[in-house]
């Protein structure tokens, strides 16, 4: 962020040739100096949050996954053992 506070304070100082050069100088001055300066360097910031928080996301997302295939296993102790265990007692008691 440190770079969108340099290019600002650099854009700050071609602004008066900019008003000198009336308003095709103002808009010469925002569209190539602030614009691509400024604004470019808030961007890349933003994309970089963004991008840290979509790690962290992805992070979670595969924890959960974990878990729920670890929960989904027959061979592990818990989750869908029991609901198995509780299914075949279930089927020894039914009389056909």
């Amino acid at each position: 962020m440190w770079c969108a506070y340099v290019f600002a304070i650099f854009d700050c100082l071609a602004l008066p040739t900019a008003i000198k050069g009336g308003t095709y100088g103002i808009v010469q001055w925002v569209a190539s100096f602030f614009l691509q300066l400024v604004l470019l360097s808030v961007i890349m910031v933003g994309q970089n949050l963004q991008s840290i928080a979509a790690d962290a996301r992805a992070a979670k997302t595969f924890e959960d996954t974990e878990l729920l295939c670890d929960r989904l296993d027959t061979h592990t102790e818990g989750g869908i053992t029991e609901v198995l265990n509780a299914i075949k007692a279930l089927d020894g008691k039914i009389v056909k």
